[in-house]
């Protein structure tokens, strides 16, 4: 194993943790809250399987793992909505500025390389 997939497997993991922590650490107050923290266990159940499916294929990543990367990226932002409420989200708000730069480097990098 060459240190690639190494990293890929340890990140895999890492986002594994990340869904078994999860529930533990996000403050549970009304319904909207666990129902979002759900959704992010699975979108991060989801992200650690393309991590482990990355480690396998050849150092490049092919563009169907990269859509599969950003749809967890989209799982993540439904989370976001639903944790803070339809309300009270805000198109102006730093996690969607973040998210929507995130997305338009890694689909940048999807049409660049294909």
């Amino acid at each position: 194993m060459d240190s690639y997939q190494l990293l890929n497997y340890a990140e895999g993991a890492l986002w594994l943790t990340a869904a078994v922590v999860i529930r533990k650490l996000v403050i549970i107050e009304h319904k909207r809250h666990s129902t979002a923290c759900y959704i992010a266990i699975i979108g991060f159940v989801l992200f650690a399987a393309s991590d482990f499916i990355e480690a396998t294929l050849p150092r490049t990543i092919h563009p169907w793992l990269w859509i599969f990367k950003i749809s967890c990226g989209i799982i993540f932002l439904i989370a976001r909505i639903c944790y803070v409420g339809r309300k009270n989200f805000k198109w102006t708000d730093r996690y969607l500025l973040f998210f929507l730069f995130c997305i338009s480097i890694a689909i940048s990098v999807l049409c660049i390389s294909t």
